[in-house]
């Protein structure tokens, strides 16, 4: 028993090895930057967390849109052990930690998985290494809410092998399920268990199967309740379910792009700021990867089919179904799956290219055993083939370093001018594509070469190791790594804060330009951060991928959603869940290209912001105007930053717009206090977002919350008014009480029970 401990414990020790070694810039004072956790994730936790702190579960959110459901928003995975991460440690620590632990417990997952299917324990860290350090790893780093679920994949499908065994194994897989949508991601589950019950199915050898199936289902509807019961009106009600075909096909796989399965960083490198060819006008999607050894191993799989056990058959059908299913918009059924619960409101189909990464990797650990069983295969020749190719692509890398161009110009001359006379063409660009390249293609090759040479040496630790600084390498291009500070609550390193010290944001709201306005935002940073000189004529350089003042700057101005963790109620912001009301009111339909995720730009002069207490206007001074008008009225400035006043209406007023003269305010997300008199007044107008799940009492007595145009509107009495509002979710309540039920039967199963003597 001792043994077999010691063998579970070392595989988690070396998963920790393998992503400290990866990202050792987390132990340097760096973290990650980019994407959603900059813009959406790490603010949304510290809102959580500030609250948590002061003893409240925050279900409401009011510094976003006049107000949303916080509770109903399952990206935020508030209720996912990851929050406790942020409560105890500072947002950059506690984001690198959720980051590693996640690396570890797929690396574990993705070899308890292998061993499970009687691989190798060789070929079992084989598959851990090439999923674990996958592109589709890599890239869900960039929003934790991915990273989170589709960390559990290997888990799920291992546990549904395991399911038929015992009532504890297929409850094992519904808690399983249940935590991997707490993780935030809901598209990721309905993949997941749909490989784990395709692979099981081909594996099973019992008759309990469907039996085991329905009771891991019910467990993970039960477990998973308190979750996906507030999350389906949510949806329902977001401008997800009135998204154009052209945005539910945003992210599906260009044929194209395969190359990249061959060589990740062709035409597109972000650390380098390339981005060219196919994909000059295209959004990138990560691409499967795994390595050149990994890839000679998968096409043995593939000539040795036949031969092949029911369940790798099973995996190469899955490999190939969910890579067709990657196209998306361009492949005919698209339009069709756009009907289906779910994946209908989803955006991104090349992310069920998770599941081709997955059974590929496991397919290469088959054939890594199948392989060694058999003589008949010339990996000597391969290795020389191997070798040719590393000679070839590092004297031409020492020529494009050396004498480009000299080379560059004979090009042109032969092309008649082409070259110098096109639109993309130049030769700092063709430069540093070729370079990209031919580095890339020389280190590889050089891997395989190693990697080879210790397959017929049998040293098998050594050519894990050359395995694992493939995937590294041609996985690193994907990652930005920034000093810690970026992620800094100070108040003192927050401009927003010291501009508005003297406004009152009790009664009104910001609209921040920053967000607000294009080329001044997140994406058009991330765009300058991606696609730099020569490519763009961006302003990211040297030093800004050295320190990232700008994005620091943006930071400090509270561009959304770092308004949250500063305590600023704004009247646009970044969700996964826009309201359909929302977009109504500042767009003024839902069903003509609805925004998705955020509002298009709101001109100063729009009616609603009035109506909605929206009295400031804040610029960061270091964007250009654009040719826009600034509101005539400047009333702050800071360094960066300039606030405009705007005319509005008062958050709290009466039916004639006069401000409620408020004696007493108490307010946290889920509830305000007020007291007020309200002689000759008959309504109190809040200017929040209505929601049919407020409850108010005046005096003790409950009273009707009206939808006042959207807001909030209920009856006074005449005098002094006890005015209690309050956010109860019955959806999430319901959902609480039914997950506390399953998770206490499920204890009570798994419980040891004394035998009878």
């Amino acid at each position: 028993m001792r043994i077999r401990a010691n063998s579970y414990l070392s595989v988690w020790i070396l998963g920790l090895l393998l992503a400290v070694g990866r990202f050792w810039h987390f132990f340097v004072g760096k973290t990650f930057l980019y994407g959603d956790n900059f813009s959406l994730m790490v603010p949304g936790k510290l809102f959580t967390i500030e609250w948590l702190r002061q003893g409240v579960l925050p279900l409401w959110n009011p510094l976003l849109l006049a107000g949303i459901t916080w509770i109903g928003d399952i990206n935020q995975s508030i209720l996912y052990p990851s929050t406790f991460f942020f409560l105890i440690l500072s947002p950059a620590n506690a984001l690198n930690i959720t980051i590693l632990s996640h690396l570890v417990l797929t690396f574990a997952g993705a070899y308890f998985l292998a061993r499970r299917l009687k691989f190798s324990y060789t070929a079992a860290y084989f598959v851990a290494i090439v999923w674990s350090c996958s592109p589709q790893i890599a890239g869900s780093i960039n929003n934790i809410a991915t990273l989170q679920s589709l960390s559990l994949l290997p888990w799920i499908v291992w546990a549904g092998l395991e399911a038929q065994r015992s009532l504890h194994s297929a409850i094992a897989v519904g808690l399983l399920v249940a935590l991997q949508l707490l993780g935030g991601y809901p598209q990721y589950v309905l993949y997941a268990v749909a490989f784990s019950f395709l692979l099981s199915l081909s594996w099973q050898r019992e008759t309990k199967f469907v039996q085991a199936w329905l009771l891991a289902g019910v467990v993970a509807i039960g477990a998973s309740a308190v979750a996906w019961l507030p999350f389906l009106p949510t949806l329902t009600n977001s401008t997800r379910v009135v998204q154009s075909l052209d945005q539910a096909g945003s992210g599906s796989l260009l044929l194209g792009e395969l190359m990249h399965a061959i060589l990740p960083t062709f035409f597109y490198n972000p650390a380098l700021g390339i981005k060219w060819g196919f994909l000059w006008s295209a959004q990138p999607n990560v691409v499967m990867y795994f390595g050149w050894f990994g890839l000679l191993l998968l096409g043995v799989g593939l000539a040795y089919f036949k031969q092949a056990p029911r369940f790798i058959k099973t995996l190469w059908l899955i490999f190939a179904v969910s890579l067709l299913l990657s196209f998306g918009e361009a492949m005919p059924w698209f339009s069709l799956l756009q009907h289906v619960p779910l994946f209908g409101d989803a955006r991104g189909a090349s992310g069920i290219l998770q599941l081709t990464a997955l059974s590929g990797a496991l397919v290469i650990g088959w054939s890594f055993d199948f392989c060694r069983s058999k003589n008949e295969l010339r990996w000597g020749r391969v290795l020389w083939l191997a070798a040719l190719a590393v000679i070839l692509a590092g004297v031409a890398w020492l020529v494009v370093s050396r004498a480009f161009s000299p080379l560059w110009e004979k090009a042109d001359l032969l092309l008649s001018g082409r070259l110098s006379q096109s639109v993309f063409h130049t030769l700092e660009r063709d430069a540093l594509i070729l370079k990209n390249i031919l580095q890339a293609a020389t280190f590889t090759s050089t891997l395989l070469v190693f990697s080879l040479f210790f397959w017929l040496q049998k040293k098998y630790k050594q050519l894990l190791v050359c395995v694992a600084l493939d995937l590294i390498f041609n996985t690193s291009h994907l990652f930005f790594f920034a000093p810690k500070e970026i992620y800094s609550t100070e108040l003192a390193k927050n401009e927003v804060i010291t501009l508005m010290e003297e406004e009152d944001l009790t009664q009104y709201r910001v609209l921040t330009r920053n967000y607000n306005t294009p080329y001044t935002d997140f994406g058009a940073y991330w765009d300058a951060l991606a696609v730099r000189q020569p490519f763009s004529d961006s302003y990211i350089d040297a030093k800004e991928l050295k320190n990232y003042e700008h994005l620091q700057r943006m930071r400090s101005g509270a561009t959304p959603d770092w308004n949250m963790a500063f305590g600023i109620p704004v009247i646009n912001g970044y969700t996964t869940l826009l309201p359909q009301d929302v977009q109504e009111r500042f767009v003024g339909s839902t069903v003509i290209e609805a925004s998705i995720n955020n509002l298009p730009e709101i001109p100063t002069s729009h009616q609603a912001l009035a109506e909605w207490s929206v009295a400031y206007y804040v610029r960061d001074t270091w964007f250009p105007l654009y040719g826009a008008t600034m509101p005539e009225e400047l009333i702050a400035e800071t360094d960066n930053l300039a606030l405009y006043q705007l005319p509005a209406k008062p958050r709290f007023r009466h039916e004639d717009d006069s401000a409620a003269q408020l004696l007493e305010r108490t307010e946290t997300p889920n509830s305000i206090s007020l007291l007020l008199d309200a002689t000759n007044r008959r309504e109190l107008i809040v200017a929040d977002r209505y929601d049919k799940d407020w409850r108010a009492t005046v005096n003790g007595k409950e009273v009707e919350i009206d939808n006042h145009n959207g807001m909030r509107r209920i009856l006074l009495e005449q005098g002094r008014n006890d005015v209690q509002l309050w956010y109860e979710p019955r959806a999430f309540y319901v959902g609480l009480v039914v997950t506390a039920t399953t998770l206490l039967a499920c204890l009570v199963i798994f419980l040891p029970r004394k035998s009878k003597i």
